[in-house]
């Protein structure tokens, strides 16, 4: 059985998945600063760097898989439900002046341990997530992928957790602020 958890995000869990995007954000942002030819901390990039912090652009969920032992179907069931919430999440996000570009990352852990699987799928568009072999099957590549025997081997509960990152959330809240 699939459970989707509530919105809260285990802390240990959210970093793993959520902190690779972050950091890789971080990085990008410098160099997009760089590039429009900002060398000293301005007001523009102390606002970029407030709002990464702030998590501004992160879309985050948690999947539980309960009731082991799971079967194949369950996390074939898992990576429907991880897709889904992907799309969603992406239509969610603002694109202003065509900035649609988004990363996602996704986290396999116990509830009370660390991740025993993760993936970073880098920095895309949505056009890009529905081409065949895109990102699309890429995620359900990897949830399918997760091993079944670690999983049922696990005491307490086994959680996905899910990140997408979303340029253009993070440029409408700081170069094209109201």
């Amino acid at each position: 059985m699939i459970l989707l958890s509530p919105a809260g995000v285990p802390a240990s869990l959210a970093g793993q998945c959520s902190g690779v995007i972050v950091s890789f954000a971080a990085v990008a942002a410098g160099r997009l600063r760089r590039g429009l030819g900002f060398t000293r901390r301005g007001r523009l990039e102390r606002l970029i760097d407030q709002s990464l912090r702030d998590g501004v652009g992160l879309h985050r969920q948690v999947f539980t898989v309960a009731d082991p032992p799971i079967e194949q179907v369950a996390l074939q069931d898992l990576s429907g439900d991880v897709t889904s919430w992907v799309e969603q999440a992406m239509g969610r996000t603002r694109r202003p002046y065509g900035i649609d570009q988004m990363a996602v990352g996704l986290a396999c852990a116990p509830a009370s341990g660390d991740p025993f699987a993760t993936v970073s799928l880098g920095v895309f568009r949505p056009s890009e997530y529905y081409l065949t072999g895109g990102l699309r099957d890429q995620i359900a590549q990897f949830v399918r992928a997760l091993p079944m025997e670690r999983i049922n081997d696990e005491p307490e509960a086994v959680r996905l957790a899910a990140a997408l990152f979303s340029w253009g959330d993070l440029a409408r809240a700081t170069v094209f602020k109201d």
